[in-house]
């Protein structure tokens, strides 16, 4: 397999976030939040006009990413 063909657990909340900012980009301020749980990482986006993006990174995923122990558990 080939490194273009592996699998990255970001794929999809990166996508997500991206058109997140994307759509608010011009809204004004973004405040971003994260923390561990014992089922992952989860990644709060909030803007100033009142979206709110939640993404989550299984353990699993967090853990290969080197995110799980970089996050305090919330």
């Amino acid at each position: 397999m080939s490194n273009a063909d592996a699998f990255d657990p970001r794929d999809g909340l990166y996508a997500d976030l991206r058109e997140f900012v994307h759509v608010h980009g011009t809204c004004g301020e973004m405040r971003a939040t994260s923390c561990r749980a014992s089922i992952g990482v989860h990644l709060g986006v909030f803007c100033s006009c009142g979206g709110r993006f939640d993404g989550w990174l299984s353990v699993m995923a967090a853990t290969a990413l080197h995110l799980y122990t970089a996050i305090p558990s919330g």
